[in-house]
C-alpha cells in the first residue's frame, strides 16, 4: 500500500464518487424496483421508489454538502459531516412519521419493499464510497510539511 497522495482536483473527486457510489446506487434502485413490482405489485413499486429516493436523496445531499464545504473550510469538515448526518436522521424520522400517520400511504406503499430497497441501496452506496476512498486516497488530515 502506498502513501502517495492523489493529484486529482475536486471535480475529479466528485466524478469518482459519481461513478463509484451514485451509479451503482441507481442500478441497485432500479433492480429493487423491478423485483418489488414483480413480487408485491404496484404497492411494491411505490415502496421501492420511495426507499430509493430517500436513500439516494439523503446520501446525495450529504455528499454534495461535504464537497462544497471541503473546498470552503476543510477544518470544519467533521463538524459539518456530523451535523449533516444529524439532519439526515431527523429527516428520515420525519418521513417515517408521515408514513405512520397516513393510513392511505400504508395501504398504497409496501413497507417491506421500502425497507429492503433502503437497506440494499444503503449497502451499495457505502461500498461505492469505500471503493472511491480507496482509489482516491484522500488523506484524513494534512501535516504541516504536506501543505
Amino acid at each position: 500500500m502506498t502513501t502517495a497522495r492523489s493529484t486529482g482536483t475536486s471535480a475529479d473527486r466528485q466524478s469518482l464518487v459519481m461513478r463509484s457510489a451514485v451509479a451503482p446506487g441507481l442500478v441497485a434502485a432500479m433492480g429493487c424496483t423491478i423485483i418489488a413490482l414483480a413480487v408485491a405489485g404496484t404497492p411494491g413499486l411505490f415502496g421501492a421508489l420511495v426507499g430509493a429516493a430517500c436513500v439516494l436523496g439523503f446520501f446525495g445531499f450529504g455528499q454534495l454538502v461535504l464537497e462544497v464545504f471541503r473546498s470552503i473550510t476543510p477544518s470544519m469538515l467533521l463538524v459539518i459531516a456530523l451535523m449533516t448526518y444529524l439532519l439526515q436522521v431527523v429527516a428520515l424520522l420525519a418521513v417515517y412519521a408521515l408514513f405512520q400517520d397516513n393510513p392511505k400511504w400504508q395501504q398504497s406503499i409496501s413497507t417491506t419493499s421500502l425497507a429492503v430497497t433502503a437497506m440494499v441501496c444503503t449497502m451499495i452506496w457505502m461500498a461505492g464510497l469505500v471503493h472511491a476512498a480507496r482509489r482516491e486516497r484522500i488523506p484524513l488530515f494534512e501535516t504541516s510539511e504536506s501543505r
